[in-house]
């Protein structure tokens, strides 16, 4: 992977997801090793990177998935000290850069979204499905 190009790497997205499957399933395996499993989920992420390098894989959903994936193993395996992937709070700092919207923000958005353009009601959606899958339950 660490010598593809755009010239050289597939463009089908479904190439891509198809082929994290296995190293995903590797990673969430729990008779493997803890190293064993956190190897197997850096070629998951690294392919969840290509898929949105060189397939235009959705930068949300992709983002989505990546942090599924540490904070399963996080929680599971623990934090590893030497492996800022598997470090708690950069698993937050990480998360919150993908929120591009401000609460405050967003509010305001929300009041007025029958008037947004549809990319922005999307936006506003993103925002509202990530923020309910963590818990947090306010209305966008």
């Amino acid at each position: 992977m660490a010598t593809l190009d755009r010239a050289s790497a597939p463009r089908e997205l479904n190439w891509w997801l198809r082929v994290r499957d296995a190293p995903q399933r590797r990673a969430y395996d729990p008779t493997l090793p803890a190293d064993t499993r956190r190897e197997w989920a850096k070629v998951f992420l690294l392919l969840v990177e290509c898929g949105v390098s060189f397939a235009g894989h959705d930068h949300w959903g992709a983002a989505s998935d990546a942090a599924f994936m540490q904070a399963k193993l996080i929680h599971e395996l623990g934090p590893s000290p030497d492996d800022e992937t598997w470090d708690p709070a950069a698993l937050v700092r990480g998360i919150l850069a993908t929120t591009t919207l401000h609460p405050q923000t967003a509010r305001q958005m929300a009041e007025k979204r029958t008037a947004l353009p549809h990319d922005q009601i999307l936006l506003l959606r993103r925002h509202k499905t990530e923020g309910t899958r963590d818990g947090d339950k306010s209305s966008a």
